[in-house]
C-alpha cells in the first residue's frame, strides 16, 4: 500500500545501493527476471533512473511512444506514471523524491501512481516504461490471490 511504498522509498534513499527495486505485495516476477535486471544495470548508461517495470491497468506501449531498447524500455513523452507494482530507481532519484516528500508531505487521498507522476514532474525526470514488463500485477491478472478474500 501507499505508506509502505513511501517507507520503502525513504529506506532506498538512505541505502548504500546505487539502484533500488520497490515491489508491491502482488508483484509477480517473470521468468529470468533477476538475471535481466542485473544485465540491464551493468550495461545501462542510464544515470538517473525512474523506471516502471511492472504491468498494471492494461497500460501498454502505443505507436506514438519512442523507440524501445533491447530490455523493452522506452521513454514516455511526458512525466507519466504507470502503476507502482514494480519500480526501479537510482538512489539519487529516491533521495530527491524523499526530500520532496519530507518538505511538502503527501496528501492521504492521492494514489501512489499520481504521487510518482508528480515527483517525476517536480524533479524533471523522464520516466521509463517497459514492454513487456519484468513484473506482472498478480492481483489484476489472477496470479496472486489475497488471503483476505
Amino acid at each position: 500500500g501507499f505508506p509502505v511504498t513511501i517507507h520503502a522509498m525513504g529506506r532506498g534513499a538512505t541505502s548504500d545501493e546505487p539502484f533500488i527495486l520497490i515491489l508491491e505485495d502482488d508483484a509477480v516476477p517473470n521468468v529470468n527476471v533477476w538475471n535481466e535486471i542485473e544485465e540491464y544495470l551493468i550495461s545501462s548508461s542510464q544515470k538517473r533512473l525512474f523506471a516502471f517495470v511492472g504491468s498494471g491497468a492494461e497500460l501498454t506501449r502505443t505507436s506514438s511512444d519512442k523507440h524501445i531498447d533491447r530490455f523493452g524500455f522506452y521513454s514516455t513523452g511526458t512525466f507519466c506514471s504507470r502503476t507502482a507494482v514494480a519500480t526501479l530507481y537510482s538512489r539519487d532519484v529516491l533521495q530527491g523524491a524523499h526530500h520532496l516528500i519530507s518538505k511538502y508531505g503527501v496528501p492521504d487521498w492521492m494514489p501512489i501512481d499520481y504521487l510518482l507522476q508528480a515527483l517525476a514532474r517536480k524533479m524533471r525526470i523522464r520516466t521509463l516504461w517497459q514492454d513487456p514488463p519484468w513484473f506482472a500485477q498478480g492481483s489484476e491478472n489472477g496470479l496472486f490471490k489475497s488471503s483476505l478474500r
